[in-house]
């Protein structure tokens, strides 16, 4: 077993945690030959408000407007769904900003 650390970032914590925090961070154990989809599955199940905050509701893939980053590193999806997660691992959830 392996232990990820997942970070929910404003904007995306909406019915998580005590709805006093600007973030969220969720501690998470996997089995040692999970990947970031299947992290991504075991939070959502978990966590459902997260599912519906990250996931498109008809494809139930990651939305295009969601940032991740693993360690410190972008995430470039859809080819960084097969990223292999290690233990310690942090995982980040920002929700993209844009505008003018």
């Amino acid at each position: 077993m392996k232990k990820v650390q997942v970070e929910v970032f404003p904007l995306l914590t909406k019915g998580l945690g005590d709805g006093n925090s600007e973030r969220v961070l969720l501690e998470e154990c996997l089995e040692n030959d999970k990947l970031f989809s299947d992290l991504v599955n075991q939070v959502v199940t978990k966590h459902p408000a997260l599912g519906q905050a990250i996931l498109d509701p008809k494809s139930q893939q990651l939305r295009e407007e969601i940032t991740i980053f693993i360690n410190n590193c972008l995430l470039h999806l859809p080819s960084g769904s097969s990223t292999k997660l290690e233990d310690g691992d942090r995982v980040f959830f920002l929700m993209t900003l844009s505008g003018g």
